[in-house]
């Protein structure tokens, strides 16, 4: 019994961590660079938009 039980706790541990190890990943990594990617797309299509603007004056 007392084995299982430890098994157990060792799940619940391993899942709660995991689920620590994914939210941290989240909010260091892919947040961040969700928000750089978004800025790029931003500054690319005013970019792009510029560029159109002058073709049409030329």
């Amino acid at each position: 019994m007392a084995r299982r039980l430890s098994e157990t706790v060792l799940a619940v541990i391993s899942v709660a961590v995991s689920i620590a190890a994914a939210y941290l990943g989240w909010v260091l990594i892919e947040k961040p660079f969700m928000s750089i990617g978004k800025n790029v797309t931003a500054r690319l299509t005013r970019f792009h938009q510029q560029l159109k603007q002058k073709q049409l004056h030329t």
